[in-house]
């Protein structure tokens, strides 16, 4: 049985495609409350430490009112994010925006 942490996971999938993916954008409200570490400037230096340093954009932005266009992302992948927003209502909203920048028509 092999074990694997989602953080481990996520990373060594980003690193086998490497190659493929021109852009990656990743967004954070940036707040402390869950995670005591989580800052723009921690995660860049992590990205700089990586080999997708010069693939990586980070911006503030909240998921409940992303600033993208529809069908702009071909992949998207969200971690610790969706079981913080409360009420379900706005947890259905979240779901909602980020079906609406993913997009449809990947081969």
């Amino acid at each position: 049985m092999r074990r694997w942490l989602w953080s481990r996971c996520l990373y060594v999938a980003f690193n086998r495609q490497a190659a493929n993916i021109s852009e990656i954008i990743g967004i954070d409200i940036w707040s402390n409350k869950d995670q005591g570490s989580n800052s723009i400037a921690a995660t860049q230096k992590i990205m700089e430490n990586s080999n997708l340093a010069d693939k990586v954009k980070l911006k503030t932005a909240n998921i409940l009112n992303m600033p993208f266009n529809d069908n702009e992302f071909d992949l998207i992948v969200s971690s610790l994010v969706l079981h913080n927003i409360k009420p379900f209502e706005k947890r259905k909203a979240a779901l909602v925006n980020i079906a609406r920048v993913q997009n449809k028509k990947v081969s």
